[in-house]
């Protein structure tokens, strides 16, 4: 065990040495602003801040917030594990993806896809539940239509649902098979906006998803827009486009995904905003 968490620990290390803006982490937040030794002040995730109280630093990846709701501090593997509901362990291979550096194990069998083998399967039967419950509530299918833009076509196609007992809706992610491998659950009014689906013990969120692969792989065309957000995503598809989108925010993509887009006209429409034009240049 000793020499498993030595392995771990020089994992750990390797991503902290190689990544030098962790600016793509924090790429969400609101009213960022830099100020000096590489620090960059924002709307606190955490709480309802309306006053910039939260700070990062591009360089460590260290945060903090200094109002007196009791957020805290930490690395960025902390803030990933409370902004995304993973476990440590998933939040390094999140960032070793990002810098692309293989987790310890047989090649292309990280611990997060291992962990994901013995995850039971996400319930038809839970997606239909939420797709049922969003048509049936007047003012989620009224927010959905007149907020979000989209047709109830678009809807039942991509089983966009309501859970009620989590007060979110529901955005069904799915692999390249066509099967259910994660639910986004959104709510503007929370925080975080955005949560991962877990079931008991069991955590979906890792690794970062391509929203869209099922369909990418089978599209003919030729053009691709790589955007940045779920709802971007199927507004754009219910225009005519093909796209698809990072589950993990625009500062993630997985340097596998590249090979998804060969010989395609691939154009990238990100918020164009600082953290968005860095994001594109990552990828």
């Amino acid at each position: 065990m000793p020499e498993i968490n030595k392995v771990w620990a020089e994992y750990k290390r390797k991503i902290l040495d190689t990544i030098t803006d962790f600016s793509f982490v924090y790429i969400s937040l609101k009213q960022q602003k830099d100020t000096t030794d590489g620090w960059v002040t924002a709307l606190c995730p955490f709480h309802a801040d309306k006053h910039p109280s939260f700070a990062f630093n591009k360089n460590t990846g260290q945060w903090a917030c200094f109002s007196n709701s009791g957020c805290g501090k930490g690395s960025p593997f902390d803030y990933l594990m409370l902004t995304e509901n993973i476990s440590f362990k998933e939040a390094m291979i999140e960032l070793g993806n990002h810098a692309g550096i293989a987790p310890p194990g047989p090649p292309r069998a990280g611990a997060s896809e291992k962990k994901a083998e013995s995850r039971p399967p996400i319930s038809d039967k839970y997606i239909k539940t939420c797709a049922g419950y969003l048509m049936a509530n007047e003012d989620v299918h009224r927010y959905i239509q007149e907020k979000r833009g989209l047709l109830d076509a678009t809807i039942e196609k991509y089983m966009i649902g309501w859970d009620e007992k989590r007060q979110r809706n529901t955005i069904p992610i799915k692999d390249e098979t066509g099967a259910v491998v994660n639910v986004r659950l959104y709510n503007a009014k929370k925080t975080p906006k955005i949560i991962n689906y877990t079931e008991g013990t069991h955590k979906y969120g890792s690794p970062a998803r391509l929203y869209g692969i099922d369909e990418l792989v089978s599209y003919k065309g030729e053009q691709v827009i790589i955007c940045e957000g779920e709802w971007d995503r199927l507004i754009l598809m219910q225009a005519g486009f093909m796209a698809v989108t990072g589950t993990h925010g625009a500062g993630t993509f997985r340097p596998e995904w590249a090979a998804l887009f060969a010989g395609k006209a691939v154009a990238v429409l990100y918020d164009c905003d600082r953290e968005g034009r860095a994001a594109v240049g990552k990828i």
